[in-house]
């Protein structure tokens, strides 16, 4: 193995201290140890949930490149690098990192965090100024959270492939998962690793019996876990949501996970593709899912400290498998999918993943080479080619001469059973598994085990090796890929071809949120560029762009007296305009932290912004501050008013709801029946029901005047995801509600039936007053974020992370 993948160990230990302070101090290192560092934490607590709202959320995930993104990572992993990297500590590891490369290796840096409250902190963004640099992003500075148990583990030897046993998990009382596509997605980003024999990717139910089941029959290298995860502070530890025999949730402890895969020597790695999978308790280190499987026996866990989108994690789980099947050590192998996703323009998410360890040398797995294994996959059947011709040239004589039945009868399956076992002895594993697999076997872990197991069988065996011989499994699995991608391609131009929906396009990033002006003239949309554009709705024409925000504007809204249009950004300042002119009337400041929400009272007198744990509450027309409703414990996505104006409910991260009286300030009702956060609010026009939607993927219905759920809108097929925002139509006939993966759905809120749906790649449009399916449409490729109805309840736009804004005649078929 060449030396850029051996690495020099530089421990760090950081522990509480005195007084709020921790303490640092390098205790092993190529450049010997260092004295005790003291330092505070360079942010506020209120500080670190702001960025972990920039970076971490999938409402504010990135999409694409840009400076804007950037920033906050640069800036949050400066200062906590400038905190803990000082005086020796810091000059420890500059003469390791020189010492390191005069050695032509590379230095793994190993985090020994022994206060809980810092395995909150993503020391994944760490960054040095100086050298302009994040050191997770380098294979030569890999970041590993170290967990110094005893007994380490040593390399285990692989002979063949590498073997990924895959479990997706979406129990019926959790937001529902598409397992198909989750399935496909995996298998397509191994497709070419598959292919060319270097690993099997195997599919099991979410079950623990299960499991057990595959664990006992077979041996497996990696774990892949897919699905829901979150930390029950009841129980103080972290669990994954698996399946009971009744496909409801079966909660899982990390202890139990870890003590029933640690009693298979094979399994070497997990990785957790799973919402809090890397969170701890306040107190207990091993209180998340991934430190408890450490501390269980497994030797490495990846898990993710954020929600990872799906580009992110096809790119994350293509190059982590490939870099390690070329037997580099996992840290390098991680090191390699972090660069990779940053690489394809997702500038923010390489850093979601966290890798624990308590590997000394980081080395899972003794792997052959890449080229041998390339070699051996392609001369099985060139070998197998070659063979028949020659064996058949070699009986043919022996059987002119031998006529009589019963001789043939003796000869035929001697011959036979010759040639498969010569036949076999010649194959790769991965050609040699497919052949068992068909036979209903599974397949030992060595290529020796799996020959001998096939040469024991009857023959059947000889028609599915001829027949395996004949169709090699990699031409097979680039076949499907080919298949598929056609399929793909025809149904996007057939859907292309009746897509002509009005689309408003000019925004340079991600757009947010849109609203409708009182009178139907104008159309607002707010964008990740920074900017508010003002639209002509009945022709798609753009009319001008509001510039004066220094970051992502994340929230609009028109007086519904005529009066000024404001927004609201993560910059901390809600802006208004004059709509008809485009002028900057005013700015209002003194918000904790980014601007998430706005929204005016009926009579245009007062505003309400929502912001990180609070809502503030202006007076538009003077810029005065009126008073700060207190009571969120996250940040506020969601402000609504009732249509008397007597009511304003807000929605925060916390998974609360909120109901004040804005003329006291007092919480008329508080709601907590959210598992995720809460991510929008609206009222209908009788002022009846109050609609909320969420990150677990619910839309509720409230009644107002008793302040209970009348109706829950989940459950629906293929609503897979966060709910981002929710609108009621004027005449409040039809709910619209935007997701993650860029659906749009119309219900019925009286009924709570399904009345449209806009699918990610097309979308389905129905007649509000017959209910009749009308057209399918294109719809948007990317999550939705806002959704605004005309005044008239005629038109619907939607906003997507796809920078576009799509504008639906609801009375009227498009094309």
């Amino acid at each position: 193995m060449d030396n850029q993948f051996t690495y020099k160990n530089f421990d760090l230990l950081i522990e509480a201290g005195p007084r709020g302070r921790y303490r640092a101090r390098v205790i092993q290192s190529p450049a010997g140890e260092s004295a005790v560092v003291q330092f505070t934490l360079p942010f506020s607590p209120l500080e670190l949930e702001n960025f972990v709202l920039k970076v971490g959320q999938p409402r504010r995930a990135t999409r694409g490149p840009g400076r804007p993104e950037n920033a906050p990572l640069k800036d949050f992993g400066g200062k906590l690098y400038g905190a803990v990297f000082k005086g020796e500590v810091r000059d420890t590891l500059l003469s390791s990192l020189s010492q390191a490369r005069g050695q032509g290796m590379g230095l793994r840096l190993r985090l020994r965090l022994n206060a809980p409250a810092l395995e909150k902190l993503p020391w994944e963004f760490l960054y040095d100024r100086r050298l302009n640099r994040f050191l997770a992003q380098s294979r030569r500075t890999p970041l590993v959270r170290y967990l110094d148990l005893p007994d380490p583990p040593r390399p285990l030897s692989v002979d063949g492939p590498l073997r990924l046993l895959v479990m997706i998990s979406s129990p019926s009382d959790y937001p529902p998962l598409n397992v198909e596509q989750e399935w496909n997605l995996i298998t397509a980003a191994l497709g070419q690793q598959q292919a060319d024999g270097r690993v099997i990717v195997e599919r099991l139910t979410a079950k623990m019996s299960t499991l057990r089941d595959h664990l006992r029959r077979e041996r497996y290298h990696v774990f892949h876990f897919i699905g829901h995860g979150r930390y029950r502070s009841d129980w103080g530890e972290g669990v994954l949501a698996m399946e009971d025999r009744n496909g409801r949730s079966h909660d899982v402890t990390g202890e139990e996970l870890g003590g029933l895969l640690n009693e298979y020597d094979p399994t070497r790695l997990a990785v957790l593709n799973a919402c809090e999978g890397a969170r701890s308790g306040a107190s207990d280190p091993f209180a998340g899912m991934a430190q408890s499987l450490i501390q269980q026996g497994l030797p490495a866990v990846v898990a993710m400290q954020f929600e990872i989108s799906d580009d992110a994690a096809i790119i994350f789980a293509r190059e982590l498998y490939a870099a390690l099947s070329d037997g580099y050590p996992l840290e390098a192998a991680l090191a390699e999918a972090r660069r990779a996703i940053r690489d394809e323009g997702i500038p923010t998410e390489w850093g979601t993943p966290v890798l624990y360890s308590r590997a000394p040398d980081g080395r899972l797995f003794d792997l052959p080479r890449q080229d041998q294994v390339q070699e051996a996959t392609r001369r099985a059947p060139e070998d197998t080619d070659r063979q028949a011709p020659e064996d058949t040239d070699r009986q043919a004589p022996e059987d002119t001469d031998r006529q009589a039945p019963e001789d043939t009868d003796r000869q035929a399956p001697e011959d036979t059973d010759r040639q498969a076992r010569e036949h076999l002895e010649s194959l790769g594993y991965i050609t040699l598994a497919a052949i068992a697999r068909r036979l209903g076997l599974v397949a030992p872990g060595t290529r020796q085990e799996l020959t001998r197991l096939l040469l024991a069988q009857s023959a059947e065996l000889r028609d599915s090796a001829e027949k395996e011989i004949r169709e090699h499994p990699g031409r097979k699995i680039r076949e499907e890929a080919d298949r598929k991608a056609r399929e793909e391609a025809d149904r996007k131009a057939r859907e292309a071809a009746r897509a002509p929906l009005i689309i408003l396009t000019g925004h340079e990033g991600a757009v947010n949120c849109v609203a409708d002006s009182p009178d139907g003239g104008l159309l607002a949309s707010g964008s990740k560029d920074g900017t508010v554009r003002l639209w002509d709705p009945a022709s798609g024409e753009h009319n001008c762009t509001l510039t004066g925000h220094d970051y992502w504007v994340n929230g609009v809204a028109f007086s519904p007296d005529g009066g000024p249009l404001a927004s609201g950004s993560y910059d901390g300042t809600v802006r208004l305009w004059d709509p008809a002119t485009g002028g900057h009337r005013r700015t209002l400041t003194g918000h904790a932290g980014a601007v998430f929400a706005v929204a005016f009272s009926p009579d245009g007198r007062l505003l309400a912004s929502g912001s990180d744990g609070a809502v503030e509450l202006w007076d538009p027309a003077s810029g005065e501050h009126h008073r700060t409703l207190t009571g969120h414990e996250g940040a506020v996505y969601g402000v609504a008013f009732s249509p008397d104006g007597r009511l304003l409910a807000s929605g925060s991260y916390d998974g609360m709801m909120r109901w004040w009286d804005p003329a006291t300030g007092e919480c008329r009702r508080t709601i907590a029946s959210y598992r995720s956060a809460v991510n929008c609010v609206a009222f209908s026009p009788d002022g009846r029901l109050l609609a909320s939607g969420s990150n677990d993927g619910a839309v509720e219905l409230w009644d107002l005047a008793s302040g209970e759920l009348c109706r829950n809108l989940t459950g629906l097929e293929s609503y897979l995801s966060a709910v981002y925002c929710v609108a009621f139509s004027p005449d409040g006939r039809l709910l619209a509600g935007g997701s993650k993966e860029g659906t749009v759905r119309l219900w019925d809120p009286a009924s709570g039936g399904l009345r449209n749906q806009n699918g990610p790649k097309g979308a389905v449009n129905w007649d509000p007053a017959s209910g009749k399916l009308r057209l399918n449409l294109t719809g948007h490729e990317g999550a939705v974020n806002g959704v605004a109805f005309s005044p008239d309840g005629r038109l619907v736009a939607s906003c997507s992370d796809d920078k576009t804004v799509q504008l639906r005649d609801l009375a009227q078929p498009a094309g």
